[in-house]
């Protein structure tokens, strides 16, 4: 479990890297940075703290292709907390994404400012 707070200055700190370079990998990071993002939104859909945004449908209705944006949900109580999970068993996966988040955004999980 991370502080929702904490989640939502991940999220917008790895919305903004991947936006200059999606491939952007942190030193000693396995993960991208629009990998790490990706794991913030799922985490972030099954808390219902982001929503779906559909944003484009393009091509005939047989060939639509759709587009999503993952914004933020203001109706969340990000006073709270939101579980990360991996496809680990155990902490292991949690604990490595939360390292990595660290080391691209720069900022800290939150035991270290607390």
């Amino acid at each position: 479990m991370v502080a929702a707070a904490r989640f939502q200055v991940w999220f917008g700190l790895l919305e903004d890297l991947v936006a200059h370079d999606p491939e952007e990998t942190a030193p000693g990071n396995r993960s991208s940075a629009v990998m790490l993002l990706h794991e913030l939104v799922g985490a972030g859909m099954r808390a219902g703290a982001i929503r779906p945004v559909v944003i484009h449908s393009s091509g005939p209705s047989s060939f639509a292709h759709l587009m999503f944006r993952y914004p933020l949900n203001a109706e969340f109580d990000w006073n709270g907390e939101i579980r990360l999970t991996t496809g680990m068993d155990d902490s292991e996966g949690v604990d490595r994404l939360i390292a990595e988040i660290v080391t691209a955004t720069g900022a800290p999980d939150g035991d270290d400012d607390e």
